[in-house]
């Protein structure tokens, strides 16, 4: 999707960074220690991605471009030069791409692209106000490209991008629409249906045929057998139901397709394993790949269990090389067939046995300690008893 090399210019925080890829891959997963720029990376992708877009470039863009996140990206796909762009000049959609220096060898495209924010992504809170109107389908468009417009003007909103959308509005917003008098291009009873569809195969418990909203709007879901208000769902759960439900907005938001979960896109997720118990750990990537069978995915994790599930050519090391100081990727290589202790080791360099050993011995250590101080004090009485 982004080309298989990518070199980044003065990434905000890291530094030079150089992505190298194995081609064709469903996921592109980066590991690493805290700082060496993993979610620099995914927002730098995204904003290409997105900076490309037709609609956006052509219909949206309109705004102050204070975050700069690079100077330059570069890849067979990409050639975006910002180094000469001051930061905050006033972007206009008449004339974006000459003022973010495109390359004009570099074609638009219409593509769906979503960014998933890891802050807000286990709260479920409701905003008690009135639901809005879900508007037409350009009207729906445009409100969404201008929100993640915002993520070229302020450095923060990328952590909570699309995890501060409020789900309850969603949901009625669509439920709405579900009338014989609606519109036909304006009737999403499909993304409801699609959201409850994936949710019942990634966990049998969620009823795929119910859902409920009260006089209050409050919403409800049917998880082992019992009606469950949205914001009484675990963050684990909430976790799950917002990531389904930002790709299939996200991608509706793009285009009126009615298989969504079988549209062409990318997905760039931070912190993927963020509130998620072990089995769905385990099992989030895979599921992701079967339910989405046309999504590139680009996700960061710290999970050694997530990794775990990965295939060869889906997961790298950033590592920060000693003799140029570039960020640069390490292939993991065949990280399923791994044994887990081993992946710990190669990857996250954590010697379980090592810290096994260390901890187990302790006690015994300290007590053999004791025991020889104990004798070597008696053998010193001794003897000077024997020398009076």
């Amino acid at each position: 999707m982004l080309g298989n090399d990518i070199q980044i210019k003065q990434l905000v925080g890291v530094g030079d960074v150089h992505l190298s890829f194995e081609p064709e891959q469903r996921v592109y997963c980066l590991i690493g220690e805290n700082g060496i720029g993993k979610t620099k990376c995914l927002e730098a992708l995204f904003s290409t991605v997105f900076i490309h877009n037709e609609f956006f470039i052509n219909e949206i863009a309109n705004f102050h471009f204070e975050n700069k996140l690079f100077n330059l990206l570069k890849s067979d796909k990409y050639d975006l030069d910002l180094s000469n762009v001051v930061k905050n000049p006033w972007i206009h959609k008449s004339s974006s791409a000459s003022s973010l220096n495109f390359d004009i060898s570099t074609p638009y495209h219409t593509m769906p692209s979503v960014f998933i924010g890891a802050q807000g992504r286990g709260d479920m809170n409701m905003d008690r106000r009135s639901i809005n109107e879900i508007g037409s389908y350009e009207q729906r468009r445009e409100k969404y490209y201008k929100y993640l417009e915002r993520v070229f003007v302020s450095e923060d909103a990328f952590q909570s991008t699309n995890m501060d959308i409020d789900v309850h509005e969603w949901i009625i917003q669509r439920a709405q629409s579900a009338n014989p008098y609606q519109a036909k291009e304006d009737n999403r009873e499909l993304e409801i249906t699609v959201l409850l569809s994936l949710l019942n195969k990634i966990d049998e418990r969620v009823d795929p045929d119910f859902l409920e909203i009260s006089g209050s709007n409050r919403v409800f879901i049917n998880v082992r057998n019992k009606k469950t208000e949205l914001s009484e769902l675990s963050s684990g759960f909430a976790s799950i139901l917002k990531i389904m439900q930002s790709i299939i907005a996200g991608y509706s938001y793009f285009t009126n397709e009615k298989n969504i979960a079988r549209v062409k896109g990318v997905v760039f997720i931070d912190e993927i394993e963020s509130h998620l118990h072990t089995k769905w750990q385990a099992t989030i990537i895979p599921t992701l790949k079967r339910l989405f069978p046309n999504t590139t995915f680009y996700i960061t994790t710290h999970s050694a269990i997530v990794l775990s599930q990965l295939q060869h050519g889906e997961a790298y090391e950033l590592y920060r090389d000693k003799e140029d100081g570039v960020v640069k990727t390490e292939l993991i290589e065949h990280p399923n067939n791994a044994a887990f202790v081993d992946l710990l080791k190669d990857a996250f360099d954590i010697d379980i046995n090592r810290l096994k050993l260390s901890r187990d011995n302790a006690p015994q250590q300290k007590n053999a300690k004791k025991i020889l101080s104990e004798l070597l004090e008696k053998r010193i009485s001794e003897l000077k008893q024997g020398t009076q």
